[in-house]
């Protein structure tokens, strides 16, 4: 990620906050919808694991994390500029990767097709690192919520 910074900064500039905020809201409402149909919502979180420290944890997950991801499974895999198909190609083998980071979940799986979606139309990685963000954090909160 460190090799693309000047792209990351530049593309943060260019970010528009209603368009931001259109692309969260469509993300998070289609992966809060897979997450009911799976009734996994919380798969992969364990309090007990994070040493005491949620709100380390909490951050960790909201922004590193989506940072990272994003940067390597959208940013490194996807090329926006490309043609339909090699865009189809790279969206299943990022989705499925992600999918296997992620313990090999089914949801998991849709979720980095929706995040790789969001990237592709955008043409811009902030707009899926906001997205993956939000949706950790409220992810989290509501496990938080939960417990």
């Amino acid at each position: 990620i460190i090799l693309f910074h000047s792209t990351f900064i530049r593309e943060f500039k260019e970010v528009n906050l209603k368009k931001l905020f259109k692309y969260s809201f469509f993300s998070f409402s289609v992966l809060f919808l897979i997450n009911i149909l799976n009734t996994s919502f919380s798969e992969g979180i364990n309090p007990n694991e994070v040493n005491g420290s949620l709100l380390l944890f909490f951050l960790n997950a909201a922004t590193y994390g989506a940072f990272l991801e994003e940067g390597i499974f959208r940013f490194c895999m996807i090329d926006p500029q490309a043609n339909k198909k090699q865009q189809y190609i790279s969206i299943l083998i990022s989705s499925f990767l992600f999918s296997i980071v992620h313990g090999g979940g089914l949801s998991i799986f849709f979720i980095g097709i929706i995040l790789s979606f969001v990237y592709i139309q955008t043409k811009n990685i902030w707009y899926s690192i906001v997205a993956h963000g939000f949706y950790n954090t409220i992810g989290i909160l509501i496990y938080l919520i939960s417990i």
